[in-house]
């Protein structure tokens, strides 16, 4: 396994990580609400939605990462 050179522009710019993170949020809540006597059904149905949006997002292009990571990676390449 190996660590995209651009990490930190996927992390700010790809939607799967947004979508990701909002899953692992509604999954947290759905696990904490029966401490509050309250049906987490709804947050584990929203986490299950986000977690496949989130995986579907990572396969469809995002044109706008896709030509900021084209420019990071120029932009290395005259570094070298």
């Amino acid at each position: 396994m190996k660590i995209d050179p651009n990490w930190l522009l996927i992390l700010k710019q790809a939607w799967s990580m947004r979508l990701a993170i909002l899953s692992a949020i509604s999954g947290a809540v759905s696990a904490l609400l029966p401490l509050f006597d309250t049906s987490g059904t709804a947050f584990a149905t929203l986490s299950a939605i986000l977690a496949v949006c989130a995986a579907l997002s990572r396969v469809i292009v995002q044109p706008v990462l896709r030509a900021e990571m084209r420019q990071a990676d120029e932009c290395v390449a005259r570094l070298k």
